[in-house]
């Protein structure tokens, strides 16, 4: 699992009802998303940056791009400042396809990942490149022909799509005796066995 922050593409817009002059102040000023790992100048603002947006501004000594006060140390803001940024809620990337959720970025990354009806996401299924709204998932992966099914046979899983090819090499796929009797062997496996 990645430690690189989510990007979402956060702005005051998408601040829940109420939020909305909060979220604009936990926007990075330079990339004006959701300012991630936050580092605190030391200009006489003291303003508050991602870390990565900041850290080029800092490394090539250039002046607070708000104020243009003189930079000599970066550092964690207080935990006031820390809060008052975690706390902002935030509207689902997909409230205008129907989706109510609010929270905090962390919780929203959450529900983005496992719980909004209304997020894309991508068949879990191995070869299958189909991607859906979540809350037709379920749907999709009772019929998906890359889904897996248990062999009527061997009971092994196959995709559902090698399903006839796999029966070719089923060791317990019924088969015809060579001598031409008529006549099924439960089992291919014991047909080569008696072969050898």
């Amino acid at each position: 699992m990645s430690t690189e922050p989510k990007r979402l593409g956060l702005d005051a817009s998408l601040a829940a009802p109420g939020w909305e002059t909060q979220a604009a102040n936990a926007l990075c000023p330079i990339c004006h998303d959701y300012i991630d790992d936050p580092k605190e100048t030391d200009c006489a603002t003291r303003h508050v940056f991602c870390d990565a947006c900041i850290k080029e501004v800092y490394d090539n000594r250039r002046p607070c791009p708000c104020c243009r006060g003189q930079l000599s140390k970066l550092e964690k803001p207080q935990g006031l400042v820390l809060s008052f940024i975690e706390e902002v809620k935030w509207k689902c990337l997909n409230f205008e396809g129907g989706c109510d959720f609010t929270g905090t970025k962390k919780q929203l990354e959450k529900h983005l990942d496992s719980d909004c009806l209304e997020q894309k996401t991508k068949c879990p299924f191995e070869g299958c490149n189909k991607h859906m709204k979540r809350r037709l998932l379920a749907e999709h992966k009772k019929t998906c022909e890359y889904r897996l099914v248990p062999c009527d046979h061997c009971k092994e899983s196959v995709r559902f799509n090698s399903k006839s090819m796999h029966l070719n090499t089923c060791p317990k796929f019924p088969v015809s005796y060579p001598n031409g009797c008529g006549k099924k062997t439960p089992q291919r496996r014991r047909l080569r066995s008696r072969q050898n």
